[in-house]
């Protein structure tokens, strides 16, 4: 970048990272939105445990779910970078096999 006014100074803002948890919420609501089988969440139950791992925060909230053969509630996992909070992957243990699913990773050029 150039100015072309002589000895200006120029002020980049960079945006501030004081939503993770409000974001981490947005990202569970919307995995839980791309399986047809979650039907509602329980806000109440969001928990956090910030030192999980070196490099990641957990974040994670229930959601009830009902299948063919069965209903309950099950935890959607949120993983947040320490250093880069823009990268987060989301998962949660398939209602039908209990088996965890990949991790998946969000665009993290979508914020909402």
């Amino acid at each position: 970048m150039y100015s072309f006014v002589p000895a200006a100074t120029i002020t980049i803002l960079v945006p501030g990272d004081r939503f993770r948890d409000e974001r981490a919420r947005q990202d569970m609501i919307n995995a839980a939105g791309e399986d047809g089988r979650f039907t509602s969440v329980k806000t109440d139950t969001y928990s956090e445990n910030l030192n999980w791992d070196s490099l990641y925060e957990l974040r994670w909230m229930r959601f009830h779910y009902t299948t063919a053969q069965k209903s309950g509630e099950i935890e959607i996992y949120h993983a947040t970078n320490k250093s880069n909070p823009l990268l987060r992957y989301t998962t949660y243990n398939d209602p039908v096999t209990g088996e965890l699913l990949p991790w998946v990773r969000l665009d993290w050029n979508v914020l909402d």
